[in-house]
């Protein structure tokens, strides 16, 4: 059976078992230590989990952040933005431009 007879992307299915093989020892410490009665284990593996899921996305958002301006100024760099401020500058010097 493939994905698309599901109208599963490939993707999904992909990254199925690695967000299990990640989850599944955490998941097997916070039984163990719950056993045990281990409770601050279990709340630590629980509270340092939910720290971790937040804080990751976070980092990718800044270096998208990072990407997004270094594009930014290398267009700027490149006159890509000062094109259409010359090309005025340019007119209005000619007497071109009506006003």
């Amino acid at each position: 059976m493939r994905a698309s007879s599901f109208s599963i992307f490939e993707t999904v299915i992909g990254l199925t078992p690695v967000a299990v093989g990640a989850s599944l020892p955490e998941l097997v410490t916070s039984i163990l230590a719950a056993i045990r009665k281990h409770t601050d284990a279990v709340f630590g593996d629980i509270v340092g989990t939910d720290i971790c899921d937040v804080v990751s996305p976070l980092g990718d958002c800044f270096i998208n952040l990072l990407s997004f301006v270094r594009h930014l100024v290398m267009r700027i760099a490149q006159g890509h933005f000062c094109n259409r401020r010359s090309t005025l500058d340019r007119q209005i010097s000619n007497g071109e431009r009506n006003e």
